[in-house]
């Protein structure tokens, strides 16, 4: 019950992280430090044990990101489309070929970054809590999602009222 309510109170705690201004910095930042809180309380982890899995972990989200960008930076440069979804019905048949090829690389990719971080979390979590970040980190991400739609409601609501 203690560990559920330092939780909470840690994500209460940041209030307008949906807003985008010149604080979007500081306010990844501290997404960020409510995510380590959160799931270093849900995996249970020691200090030393911490002190290890989160470079490991960051290691892990940095190079996930870096793919995300370099997918999407080559979609536009290569394929010249700058939103693939909103593109599907426009493009050519060989600007679809490309994209299928882009795709499965992007996958193999990840497939390669995820079993590099499995290799190396499992020498520092044991099996069972290798598994349990994933479902922690969804867990995270479904609440502070769920907190972005509570205050843009909010939000709204209050300049409606106005």
């Amino acid at each position: 019950m203690k560990n559920t309510l330092i939780i909470l109170l840690a994500l209460c705690s940041f209030t307008g992280f949906a807003q985008r201004d010149s604080n979007s910095r500081m306010n990844s930042e501290r997404i960020k430090a409510a995510k380590v809180a959160f799931l270093t309380e849900k995996l249970n982890l020691d200090s030393e044990t911490a002190q290890v899995f989160w470079p490991i972990y960051n290691e892990f989200e940095t190079a996930k990101d870096e793919l995300n960008k370099e997918f999407f930076n080559t979609m536009k440069n290569k394929v010249g489309i700058e939103n693939p979804r909103k593109a599907m019905e426009e493009i050519s048949e060989a600007q679809a070929e490309q994209m299928v090829k882009m795709m499965f690389d992007k996958r193999a990719k990840e497939l390669k970054i995820e079993m590099d971080y499995i290799d190396k979390v499992g020498k520092v979590l044991s099996a069972k809590q290798t598994l349990m970040v994933s479902q922690f980190d969804a867990e995270f991400r479904r609440t502070l999602m769920r907190r972005f739609s509570e205050e843009n409601r909010d939000r709204r609501n209050s300049n409606n009222g106005n």
